[in-house]
């Protein structure tokens, strides 16, 4: 039975769970970060960019009914999907590089409280306000148990890896 259960184990690239999905992702930068963008925001004003993250928060925007802002905790990630014994998909690094606000359309944030939800946030840099990075997004939401922060801790592209612990729940 061992034999069976690990060969049905497999990493995979994350891609997106819909074609608009895939889409995005295709156009999106991965090897831009929250901190490239603080450091030389008109450089990359006009990219769309991919971070992986945890929300914090998410509210109505005061100053427009139609949006709501959420708060991102960045998270290193390797952009690797396990599918493995575990529950967990994806192995969050506990580091990153700060939080991010995301502008999005208030008709699509779900009913559900979502804050701990894993976000793929596809960002449009807009700028910095009272030491935030605000950004316009498309966010992906997976829940909490598709993702782990305690497995892998690791920086920018993977240095510095230490594994935490051997993810077998």
């Amino acid at each position: 039975m061992l034999m069976i259960a690990a060969g049905c184990a497999h990493t995979a690239g994350y891609e997106g769970d819909s074609a608009a999905e895939r889409k995005l992702r295709a156009e999106s930068r991965r090897d831009v970060y929250p901190d490239d963008v603080r450091s030389d925001l008109e450089r990359y004003r006009k990219e769309t960019l991919a971070w992986p993250g945890i929300v914090k928060n998410i509210q109505p925007d005061t100053a427009n009914p139609l949006m709501a802002t959420m708060v991102i905790e960045h998270h290193y990630w390797d952009w690797m999907e396990d599918h493995s014994i575990q529950r967990a998909k994806a192995f969050l690094s506990p580091r990153g590089e700060g939080e991010f606000v995301c502008h999005i359309e208030r008709k699509m944030v779900p009913a559900a409280d979502v804050r701990r939800a894993m976000a793929i946030a596809y960002v449009r840099p807009l700028g910095l306000k009272d030491g935030q990075l605000h950004a316009a997004c498309i966010v992906r939401l997976h829940p909490r148990d598709w993702y782990a922060t305690d497995v892998f801790d690791y920086g920018r592209n993977g240095k510095d890896l230490k594994i935490l612990r051997i993810p077998m729940e």
